[in-house]
């Protein structure tokens, strides 16, 4: 049986985003399935992206010369900034299945000659900002089979015109499950339906897979992992304060060009071309990490690195991610939001990870995760073969 997966893939260059697709992949073709991500741009249909005419012209004129003068002024990041794309893009052709034609809003419907069954998930697939009806699978015929697999919100309110918008949209599913424990209540209420909890994809996957993912070690000397995607400046100080404290080096990934500023740009080491197999190697033989990035703490879990984790700003909208996350392992002690917490006189005191804890707890959570997508998979398989 062949199975289509929408998600964060094609053209994404965010390494939990690229590790979550190529895990559930790597996950079903273990179950015996043949599984591919589909090729198709993110922002296709949605809304926010759906300007009018002229309006859409006149956009597109100011990036394009916008562009020039970033790459004028910035020449150097623009530079990095590639190396780091083709670091990211060699990955994803080498290690996640996916489909040879790259699909659009408008042909995305054809893709179901080519698979039995499709699933959505994980990551925030179903953003209700974004609303995309490819993550949704509006797309899908009603008696194509279609499943969600932990997508997550992103938050964990819904108003009450997007509350209708997600009932409609999930009555055709054959299942449905969410990532974040916290969410599963709301969408059960929204859609009417027993809504299940399912774990991300990564955590499918045991340490010992993602050794065999994992790049060489690149840093020799005992060093700080820096991985941030927002603006949290007191995280970045308190980073550079503790790697001073103990003498550690200071290695960060800085988010050059699209989201390029003076705060990214730090470190003792600043690295580029970074794939996804460099990422987790620079969390496994990390002393220890500081980030915002909910797969840096989930594979700082796994490869039983310890870690400090972060908002990303006052206004962070995804914080539910890692707040249910880090409760369910034992580990929201190493959450560090507000002033009395965001210094190193708190991280200093607190007590380190016991992974063995964490592990065991993963363990637990796992197993109901692989019975949902096996059950509902072979459910699917069946029906086939008997409408043959």
């Amino acid at each position: 049986m062949r199975i289509g997966i929408t998600t964060f893939y094609y053209k994404v260059y965010n390494y939990g985003a690229n590790l979550q697709a190529y895990a559930l992949c790597r996950v079903l073709e273990k179950m015996g399935y043949e599984a591919e991500q589909l090729c198709f741009n993110t922002s296709d249909g949605f809304p926010e992206y759906e300007l009018p005419f002229p309006r859409n012209v006149i956009i597109g004129i100011k990036v394009f010369i916008a562009q020039i003068i970033l790459t004028a002024r910035h020449f150097k990041y623009f530079i990095l900034h590639k190396q780091r794309l083709r670091a990211v893009e060699r990955f994803l052709n080498k290690r996640v299945p996916h489909s040879k034609r790259i699909y659009k809003l408008s042909n995305i419907a054809e893709s179901q000659a080519e698979y039995d069954m499709f699933i959505t998930g994980s990551d925030v697939v179903w953003s209700p900002v974004t609303n995309s009806p490819i993550f949704f699978l509006r797309f899908l015929n009603i008696e194509t089979p279609k499943l969600a697999y932990a997508p997550s919100l992103g938050t964990d309110k819904l108003s009450d015109e997007e509350k209708l918008r997600f009932h409609k949209d999930l009555e055709s599913f054959i299942d449905i499950s969410i990532r974040e424990k916290s969410v599963v209540p709301l969408v059960a209420r929204v859609s009417g339906r027993d809504v299940k909890h399912c774990v991300d994809s990564t955590l499918l996957l045991d340490e010992d897979e993602w050794n065999f993912v994992c790049g060489k070690r690149i840093v020799d000397t005992p060093y700080v992992f820096c991985y941030f995607l927002g603006n949290n400046e007191a995280a970045k100080n308190l980073a550079i304060e503790y790697a001073e404290k103990y003498d550690l080096t200071l290695v960060n990934i800085p988010y050059y060009w699209e989201s390029y500023s003076k705060f990214t740009d730090f470190g003792d080491v600043k690295l580029s071309a970074v794939s996804a197999a460099d990422f987790l190697s620079l969390i496994k033989y990390a002393h220890c990490v500081f980030t915002d990035s909910f797969h840096a703490c989930v594979f700082s879990e796994i490869f039983r690195t310890q870690f400090f984790a972060v908002n990303r700003g006052r206004d962070d909208r995804l914080s539910v991610r890692l707040i249910d996350f880090l409760t369910e392992t034992g580990s929201i002690d190493h959450y560090c939001v507000g002033d009395e917490k965001l210094n190193l006189e708190y991280i200093d005191c607190i007590k380190n990870i016991d992974f063995n804890i964490v592990h065991g707890r993963l363990v637990k959570l796992k197993e109901p995760s692989m019975e949902y997508l096996k059950r509902n998979i072979e459910t699917v398989e069946q029906l086939l073969k008997m409408s043959k």
